[in-house]
């Protein structure tokens, strides 16, 4: 097959995004929790609802972004390099019109929506119009880099992530560490340092792309054909990117006009906590989408079913050693990271958004395969109508209901549960493929392992009352041993028991 022996590159590029994932993870974590304390609560929300309101237009850059990716993918499978450099020029082309249009949107409806129907104190409306303009700079340097990350991720790259990320994690810590020292209105400035880190981190990506690329050099080109051919793939990306944003703009501006400020932090926490272990399997993904492209561009069938399977089975696998303990010790981990400066509804926000983390991955390499098919009005119509549903739901819940703030994680997760149906339907019907099979061998037998340990962990907790610090280390340490256990005996194959004992026997021979 022209593809199996590339499965080793996926697996090296996932380990340069893994050492990336921890050392942003480490950092973001570390400095969220000294952000949170310069700031204060209050600012701490402010920032999260502001900033989020231009990162609300994220869905246009997303859909470029998948775009992109799909097409340069899709034209290395076909060995093309004349199309790749073509699809490059007419990409920065693109992306400087999104820009453009950020700019016109954030500064005209977005501007008014900050200064009149936000609820912000009215002593700190000069420092969130600052943080405003800022995260509008910020949006804008990281649209305008996209082509560049596309090119790293269609050339199979992932190294450059990882140097790029020391860069990134080492301006983010200093960003954190000088809030302690500022004198003037620590917001503002932590708005304009982070955008001044923004503009450093795209400026790597261009510089290094430029030298190790020779497809990545800039030719004015504008092709009719091509450019109808790539917006409308983004446009319809559009849908489901665009209900994403809804979802996560609309429970924001909720819990702001229903609670106030304090349960945008609460959720900004959270979600946090939600971004880094996302990252921790998106890892997988990112290496193993252009593989999955470039297969489906060559009509390799078999391959295709391969890596789609078994992403997905070590993904989720991946995912429960981590989502299951930190559901269990949620309470302890949040005082260990932020102390005592934290809402108290962080932690039941943080359980359920975990919760909906797991059930949307049971699916996602099934998404990756339908998007590199280029099939994709259907499967991003109907989950795109069906998340945005979340939005009208909850105004209902809590403007007549009275319900309280947790119900619409709820709602999110019934939601979830639906989106995954859909999207095993339109896999079976538009890439014919094995839905039953990828039910027995990935989904029905993942879920039982997830919720087995997460009863047996929680009563586990229940008896077992140690020091906090040894509570977490015992439910690491038991979750970790069931899991892989289990997946050892039950779920991998036996090709991959073999690959796995004879890299465990080649590692203690080695060390012998």
């Amino acid at each position: 097959m022209p593809f199996e022996k590339n499965s080793k590159k996926v697996y090296k590029n996932t380990l340069f995004l893994y050492f990336r994932m921890i050392l942003l993870m480490g950092v973001n974590l570390y400095t969220s929790r000294i952000v949170l304390q310069a700031l204060g609560v209050v600012d701490f929300g402010i920032s999260n609802v502001v900033g989020g309101i231009i990162v609300a237009l994220s869905f246009i850059n997303n859909s470029m972004t998948l775009a992109v990716n799909r097409y340069l993918s899709f034209e290395m499978g076909k060995e093309t390099e004349q199309n790749t450099n073509k699809i490059f020029s007419l990409s920065v082309n693109i992306h400087v019109l999104i820009a453009l249009f950020v700019i016109l949107f954030g500064e005209t409806l977005g501007l008014w929506f900050i200064n009149h129907k936000l609820v912000i104190p009215v002593e700190r409306m000069i420092a969130a119009n600052w943080i405003y303009q800022f995260s509008i700079l910020s949006f804008v340097m990281s649209v305008l880099r996209v082509p560049y990350n596309a090119m790293i991720i269609a050339h199979e790259e992932m190294k450059l992530y990882a140097y790029i990320s020391i860069v990134e994690g080492l301006l983010k810590l200093l960003i954190a560490f000088s809030l302690l020292y500022i004198l003037f209105d620590k917001l503002i400035i932590y708005g304009g340092l982070m955008a001044f880190s923004v503009g450093i981190i795209t400026l790597c990506y261009i510089v290094l792309c430029k030298r190790k690329f020779k497809e990545c050099t800039y030719h004015f080109f504008w092709n009719k054909q091509l450019f109808k051919s790539m917006t409308q793939y983004a446009g319809i990306s559009t849908m489901g990117n665009l209900s994403s944003v809804i979802l996560d703009q609309g429970q924001n501006i909720l819990l702001n006009i229903f609670f106030g400020p304090v349960l945008n932090t609460a959720r900004g926490i959270v979600y946090q906590i939600n971004m880094a272990l996302s990252l921790f399997v998106a890892n997988m993904y990112m290496a193993a989408t252009p593989q999955i492209t470039k297969s489906y561009a060559a009509n390799d069938r078999d391959y295709l079913v391969k890596i789609v399977n078994q992403t997905a089975l070590f993904s989720l696998i991946c995912l429960s050693l981590l989502i299951v303990p930190v559901i269990v010790e949620l309470p302890y981990l949040l005082h260990l990271w932020l102390g005592d400066e934290f809402p108290k509804e962080t932690i039941l926000f943080g359980q359920l958004v975990l919760l909906n983390l797991f059930t949307v991955n049971l699916v996602k390499t099934l998404l990756i395969a339908i998007q590199s098919s280029a099939k994709i009005f259907k499967v991003h119509f109907y989950t795109g109508m069906l998340i945005m549903c979340n939005i009208p739901i909850d105004y209902i819940l809590l403007k007549f209901v009275h319900v309280n703030a947790y119900s619409i994680f709820v709602v999110q997760l019934f939601i979830d549960v639906i989106f995954v149906c859909i999207v095993l339907c339109l896999a079976k019907k538009q890439l014919n493929w094995d839905i039953k099979k990828y039910i027995v061998k990935i989904i029905f037998p993942i879920s039982l392992l997830f919720i087995s340990d997460l009863i047996i962990m929680m009563f586990v907790t229940s008896v077992i009352v140690l020091d906090n610090i040894l509570n977490v280390l015992l439910i690491f340490s038991l979750s970790s041993t069931y899991i892989l256990s289990m997946s050892y005996c039950f779920l991998f194959s036996k090709k991959n028991k073999k690959v796995l004992s004879g890299r465990i026997r080649s590692f203690f021979n080695h060390y012998k």
